[in-house]
């Protein structure tokens, strides 16, 4: 069973999201913001990171700086869901580390997807 953080401060859709991956069979712990999310983390060893880019307190990029930071979760999967569709957010989400970089709105199926093979 792969243990997912779910990184966002809209509460709704995290709560979704959650339940869907839970549905497939994840455990997920949730954040609605990235000072949460480091909280979260020093408790937990994730399979893979789901993370908003705009969020309060603390964004979405300092969240992947602050992982990437730390040996433990060198290896771990970063994937941002966010409402940021332009190239060069893409493009330096992905620089400082990210595996993957998906926007709002989305299918649930396209980022299962994405995770399946992240974590194969």
């Amino acid at each position: 069973m792969f243990l997912i953080l779910v990184i966002e401060d809209e509460a709704m859709l995290r709560a979704n999201l959650a339940k869907m991956l839970q549905i497939k069979g994840c455990k997920v712990i949730e954040a609605s913001d990235g000072k949460d999310a480091v909280q979260q983390l020093e408790q937990i060893q994730p399979s893979l990171i789901i993370c908003d880019r705009m969020m309060p307190l603390m964004d979405g990029m300092e969240v992947l700086e602050w992982v990437r930071q730390r040996e433990r979760f060198k290896e771990v999967p970063f994937v941002f869901l966010t409402a940021r569709a332009e190239q060069p957010d893409r493009e330096m989400a992905m620089q400082a580390g990210a595996q993957a970089y998906i926007t709002k709105p989305f299918i649930f199926s396209n980022l299962w997807a994405t995770i399946q093979e992240l974590l194969a």
